[in-house]
């Protein structure tokens, strides 16, 4: 704490990770349920608003990746920087409040590769602000919690 003003002052660091989540099922269909189906593969786990919020993504510049409940308000995850259809590629940006470990910007990056045994998810994560080795390691840990037992069970199931 600032002995003068009583504020926090904070390091400002970032940090760049990269995962690939295998997916057995064509590039097509995982693309399909990434952007048509975030509702069925985003983990009840993963519904900070209460396990009766719906997500929805809409799928262009400027387009929302949002939770909604009728009685516990909203939940901006990310906003749509660059959608790339034609690569299967979608750049989303954000932010993480001081309850969420921040205050840091986030941008993420997903990208759809088709392979020899059917497809995977490459996802790029930066993030700039306040950023502890604790804050990426739980940010790469959920990613890949998130697109494998969410997203690749949906499109293997």
């Amino acid at each position: 704490m600032n002995a003068v003003t009583g504020a926090r002052v904070s390091e400002t660091r970032s940090a760049t990770y990269e995962l690939e989540i295998e997916m057995e099922a064509p590039a097509d269909a995982v693309w399909d349920a990434l952007i048509n189906r975030p509702g069925d593969w985003w983990l009840p786990d993963y519904h900070c608003l209460g396990p009766d919020s719906t997500i929805e993504f809409t799928p262009e510049a400027g387009g929302r990746f949002i939770e909604t409940h009728p009685e516990h308000g909203s939940l901006l995850w990310f906003t749509v920087h660059w959608f790339r259809p034609q690569d299967r590629t979608i750049h989303f940006y954000g932010h993480s409040s001081p309850e969420w470990n921040g205050p840091a910007t986030i941008t993420l990056k997903l990208a759809v590769e088709e392979t020899p045994t059917g497809s995977k998810l490459v996802v790029q994560d930066s993030l700039f602000g306040v950023v502890t080795d604790q804050h990426v390691a739980s940010m790469q840990e959920g990613w890949r919690v998130l697109f494998t037992d969410g997203l690749k069970r949906v499109v293997e199931g």
